[in-house]
């Protein structure tokens, strides 16, 4: 592996203002070299270039973080359960299960292939609070979590309609978007169970790209 990118990434955190130990950064650097090898086999990711699939993933994932830690200490949780749903090769999931060894990840994907990587870096990166599951999420049963997490999934209405009984009541659905979805939001229909949150522009680095994060709360006390 090149040394642009350990420098890459390290300039990555600092500009999202995250603190990772060495060993997580290693981590992360091993986690985007297994993902680089399998893909030859597995076809994980459309993207072929080390350099790009960390910015456009490994980086993109971790510019949801400082967002899910400002909700942690809004909602005076420390211990959040995560549910990425569609999670591909596992992305964010994996990257914040790295990040925050205290939550407990939780990968859904309907792609057998991509459920078995991310088991095998549960075991290869020693990370036990990251869990694969083989399901369409819309017929997985009992995950219940505070934050629902989906990367260039579906639709925010399909999302809700397929996973939103996942999230516990007070729990939100975090969805990752390129532009602002004007079409998407536009056709919700939330009623009183779903509070849609405005909508957070975010900056990812090396990525000359629009990103920004729908947040949606589901009502109730948790």
């Amino acid at each position: 592996m090149g040394q642009q990118l350990p420098t890459l990434l390290e300039k990555a955190i600092n500009e999202l203002q995250i603190e990772l130990k060495e060993e997580q950064i290693a981590q992360l650097l091993k986690y985007l070299q297994q993902l680089e090898r399998w893909n030859k086999t597995y076809n994980l990711t459309a993207i072929e270039s080390s350099e790009e699939m960390l910015i456009k993933h490994i980086v993109d994932s971790l510019s949801i973080l400082p967002l899910l830690e400002k909700l942690s200490a809004q909602i005076d949780k420390k211990e959040l359960n995560i549910l990425d749903v569609g999670s591909g090769g596992g992305l964010p999931g994996v990257v914040i299960g790295i990040y925050r060894p205290d939550w407990q990840v939780t990968c859904v994907d309907a792609v057998q292939k991509k459920v078995a990587f991310i088991q095998q870096m549960r075991a290869v990166l020693n990370c036990p609070n990251i869990e694969a599951q083989h399901h369409r999420i819309e017929r997985a049963k009992n995950i219940d979590c505070d934050v629902l997490v989906t990367r260039a999934f579906s639709s925010l209405k399909n999302t809700i309609e397929w996973a939103g009984k996942h999230i516990t009541a007070g729990g939100y659905l975090f969805a990752m978007k390129g532009k602002e979805p004007k079409a998407e939001i536009a056709e919700l229909q939330l009623g009183s169970e779903w509070q849609l949150l405005p909508i957070v522009p975010v900056s990812v680095p090396f990525l000359d790209a629009e990103r920004c994060v729908v947040m949606i709360k589901k009502q109730g006390k948790q």
